[in-house]
């Protein structure tokens, strides 16, 4: 599991981000998209990379807050 940062020169492609497999959340703010992901690091960075990002960052993911996301994806709706 994987969480990145993609910034944009524009607004994100939410249709396509939404659409990518193993996809489990992702947050938008502005040119900004927040991107939590299943699958083997460089497939994702190739999708990803293949939206045409200016930037994709790599965001710490502590055991907790991926649990918290497994969970939500659960139906279990809560917040830390």
């Amino acid at each position: 599991m994987h969480h990145l940062q993609l910034a944009f020169k524009g607004e994100p492609p939410v249709e396509v981000i939404q659409s990518l497999p193993g996809l489990i959340n992702c947050q938008y703010s502005g040119k900004l998209a927040n991107v939590i992901i299943t699958g083997e690091r460089d497939a994702v960075r190739s999708q990803l990379a293949a939206l045409g990002p200016d930037m994709i960052k790599e965001m710490d993911f502590d055991l907790e807050s991926m649990f918290v996301e497994l969970m939500k994806v659960e139906g279990y709706g809560f917040e830390r």
